[in-house]
């Protein structure tokens, strides 16, 4: 999984993904300086709370490379900030997992 988003999407400042689970893929993906930041949706926030029992990601959630959404929670006025702000909505793809 890792090379399909090293060779498709190596250069893309801003990926997109639903679904944090085990969060190691993210984990690895944000070791590419040219990732600035990783977006995820998340419905499920209980698999949130596990996940950063596991892994540590508070540098990463600091520094804004990785952003957590809980869907349950979001409002219009939430993805219209993300998309109007750069580098979000020039990057924001619909990506297909082969």
């Amino acid at each position: 999984m890792l090379n399909t988003y090293n060779d498709k999407y190596l250069l893309y400042p801003v990926l997109y993904f639903y679904g944090f689970g085990n969060g190691i893929l993210f984990k690895a993906l944000l070791q590419n300086k040219n990732h600035q930041h990783i977006v995820v949706f998340e419905k499920d926030i209980e698999i949130i709370w596990i996940m950063f029992h596991i892994l540590d990601f508070s540098h990463e959630l600091q520094s804004a490379r990785l952003m957590v959404l809980n869907t349950n929670k979001l409002e219009i006025q939430d993805y219209n900030e993300l998309c109007s702000s750069k580098p979000f909505f020039q990057f924001s793809r619909i990506y297909f997992l082969e």
